[in-house]
């Protein structure tokens, strides 16, 4: 567990004090045991059902008994997955009742591979008469230059997701250190459809997968500053010049914030001779997640073998790694693009 995903988990000290026979864990490994939790359900309801041999509903549902009884959830009860979807940081699940039977989902991050999940189910569609007054897309600057060149991509995902806003806490990764403005206006008047999940996230499929670089209005940094146009490694083509965001917002593009200035363009062309260390180690967990994720694979079709059981127990740990790695990587490593797959899992 990285330090932010602690502090995600602060509630658990609140719980606990309500809860008697909870002696048996401290608190820290009560916060670990909710995490995992976390982890392992996102992976289940967005991208693992199908693998392990689940049929999830076109609703994108699973019913809470059938996970429990799951060999990834033996250590879990119905209480704590309640609790665990009450409590979630970036409020990912819901759940519902129908008859007597409870159902957990993910609102929103499925790939193909989770199953046939129609997203009508778990979306609102956006009205172009009520939109937000500011949607954005979080990513990193060494994404850029693709971006800006050819669009936004779902990357294996059923869409490409953006937040409603700077400071909320669904739709865009903490780690991001770059953010695009989107022209959802001119992009539904353009006849594409966008999207709204239950906590929040705001979502397209685009056209054929991408929303074209033409809907970027601009470019900012993390605190919502515009990197000048001649700061960018590609020009924008957006079709309209970038509005002012609200004061409360951002601040301007010339301002600076405790002494940190705007974005810079990597040199063009340039590319690290090798890979420096913390890259290294970055790939290196990219590649233990790899292999998790095809044990998990063997593990559904019946054929893991007996002596690789308990490497499975390691997933969220090795999230945790990931995560851990990736942060630290620097602005302009191109890793991030070329590791989707595995980062995935993340967001």
């Amino acid at each position: 567990m990285t330090e932010r995903d602690i502090q995600e988990h602060a509630w658990v000290d609140d719980w606990l004090r309500l809860r008697s026979g909870a002696e048996q864990w401290t608190p820290h490994q009560w916060k670990h045991h909710f995490f995992k939790l976390s982890t392992t359900l996102s992976y289940l309801l967005r991208h693992g059902a199908r693998n392990q041999g689940m049929t999830i509903s076109s609703g994108g549902y699973l019913a809470v008994a059938a996970v429990l009884q799951h060999w990834q959830f033996k250590d879990y009860t119905e209480p704590e997955i309640l609790v665990a979807v009450e409590k979630n940081a970036k409020q990912r699940f819901a759940l519902k009742t129908e008859g007597n039977v409870l159902f957990i989902c993910a609102w929103q991050g499925h790939s193909a591979q989770v199953g046939n999940v129609d997203q009508s189910e778990l979306t609102t569609p956006l009205d172009i008469s009520a939109l937000p007054e500011l949607v954005i897309h979080g990513t990193f600057w060494s994404n850029l230059t693709p971006i800006l060149k050819d669009g936004l991509k779902k990357m294996g995902r059923n869409h490409i997701h953006m937040a409603a806003g700077l400071d909320v806490t669904s739709g865009i990764r903490k780690e991001s250190d770059t953010i695009l403005k989107i022209n959802v206006r001119q992009a539904m008047a353009d006849g594409i459809e966008f999207m709204r999940s239950g906590n929040g996230v705001i979502l397209s499929e685009g056209r054929d997968g991408v929303l074209s670089p033409d809907y970027i209005e601009c470019v900012m940094d993390r605190s919502g500053r515009t990197v000048p146009d001649r700061s960018l490694p590609v020009p924008l083509r957006s079709k309209s010049a970038p509005k002012a965001l609200p004061k409360q917002q951002a601040a301007s593009s010339q301002s600076t914030t405790n002494g940190t200035a705007p974005l810079q363009p990597t040199a063009s062309g340039s590319a690290p001779s090798q890979l420096s260390l913390m890259e290294k180690e970055f790939l290196k967990v990219a590649k233990k997640v790899r292999a998790i994720l095809r044990l998990k694979e063997q593990k559904a079709a019946g054929s893991l073998a007996a002596n690789q059981e308990k490497k499975l127990d390691t997933w969220d740990e090795m999230l945790a790694e990931l995560r851990e790695t990736e942060q630290k990587l620097s602005k302009d490593s191109d890793l991030r693009e070329k590791n989707t797959d595995v980062l995935a899992f993340l967001l």
